[in-house]
């Protein structure tokens, strides 16, 4: 995948905030294993949380749906966020790196926030990575957080939808060499977004499922040692748009009523 610049990252900003009402969001992460046969001479490494071996795809996709940025090739064994914060891009966007743009103001005269990426709970909470609040006791203001944040990341499971349902090989078990199942994947997303880019109706609404996919989730394991308050004030920051400035009118409608009357 190319590199990204400042520019690039603010098209995509804007498509999500259009396309899903998040405002600073400059993708969606999500992880899934990837069956194979078992690889030779490889012991138990990539032998993942299903009884099978596999292999782990992290992606990072924009509201239509291209793959902006892809790892590929980690042991099934390892978990979804260590996977994350192992890879180049992990490291980069804790670095900082990433030519992200400057921070800035979620509604008029607000603060300046940084632009993110939103994730799942297997993911640590970093000032450029949201993630959800953690699930008990949450009041109605968090879990409107996390349904808009939820809501948003539809994009990379919708992506992973389209590559199992226009790739067939992703509906069985890989049988070849591990450095050639690397490749494959590396070049479906290739001509993923090349498909998206040149042949009108590629995509539908309806390609979101993953039914009959070799792909699973990862397994959902957190790693906090990237927490800090500034990432927790970054979340707080979302939260208090999402339920002021920034609400929708449909968003209460998918809060349970039984905690909207208890709050």
């Amino acid at each position: 995948m190319r590199e990204l610049n400042e520019n690039d990252w603010k098209k995509i900003s804007k498509q999500v905030e259009e396309i899903w009402q998040f405002k600073n969001c400059v993708g969606a992460i999500d992880g899934k294993h990837v069956y194979m046969f078992t690889p030779p001479k490889s012991g138990s490494s990539y032998y993942c949380y299903k009884h099978r071996f596999s292999t782990v795809m992290m992606c990072v996709a924009d509201a239509t749906r291209r793959i902006i940025m892809e790892d590929v090739g980690s042991m099934g064994r390892f978990s979804d966020g260590g996977i994350f914060a192992d890879s180049i891009f992990g490291i980069r966007l804790r670095e900082n790196t990433l030519n992200l743009p400057q921070p800035q103001p979620l509604y008029q005269n607000g603060e300046p926030i940084p632009f993110v990426f939103i994730g799942d709970e297997a993911l640590s909470l970093m000032p450029y990575l949201m993630r959800p609040y953690p699930r008990d006791n949450l009041n109605i203001e968090k879990r409107t957080y996390n349904y808009r944040l939820s809501r948003a990341r539809r994009i990379v499971e919708a992506t992973f939808g389209v590559l199992s349902r226009k790739w067939y090989i992703y509906r069985k078990e890989f049988e070849c060499k591990i450095e050639t199942v690397e490749k494959v994947i590396k070049a479906t997303c290739v001509l993923h977004n090349f498909l998206i880019d040149k042949m009108p109706g590629f995509l539908d609404n309806n390609e979101s499922g993953l039914a009959t996919t070799m792909f699973n989730d990862t397994n959902v394991e957190n790693l906090l040692l990237d927490d800090n308050m500034d990432a927790y004030q970054v979340r707080e920051k979302f939260c208090s748009y999402f339920n002021n400035e920034g609400a929708v009118p449909w968003q209460d409608t998918r809060i349970p009523m039984s905690l909207q009357r208890n709050t």
